[in-house]
């Protein structure tokens, strides 16, 4: 069986993200869902026209887009698919939180994609 994957959400890392946060409200019509604090420190979290950004604090000097997160409803087939299809494993499927799996892949140009399944 193939698993689908959607677009769950994109990992932003800012020096200020409060800031850069608001400049997405304002210029892009962003709408803030809320904050956390990370082992990074703050992630503000947006709505960008129906996609979750996490506007996250950088570690050290690393700007920029992080990575793309897919969701899947069956982790495990989707990483047997794209292993099939030639693709890497950079981390291997973990437990993160109570109802929450991920892996990250690498993507085009060594890229990272992490695949998430949430729920049971």
């Amino acid at each position: 069986m193939t698993a689908n994957l959607t677009i769950d959400h994109l990992h932003v890392y800012a020096s200020d993200p409060r800031a850069t946060a608001d400049s997405y409200v304002r210029l892009f019509g962003a709408s803030q869902r809320g904050e956390k604090e990370t082992v990074n420190g703050l992630r503000v979290v947006l709505d960008l026209s129906g996609v979750t950004l996490f506007v996250e604090q950088a570690p050290g000097d690393q700007m920029g887009v992080d990575h793309i997160g897919m969701a899947t409803g069956n982790l495990d087939a989707s990483l047997a698919r794209i292993e099939a299809e030639g693709g890497r494993i950079l981390v291997p499927a973990r437990d993160m939180a109570p109802g929450l799996r991920i892996a990250f892949v690498e993507a085009p140009d060594g890229q990272r994609v992490e695949i998430l399944q949430r729920g049971g």
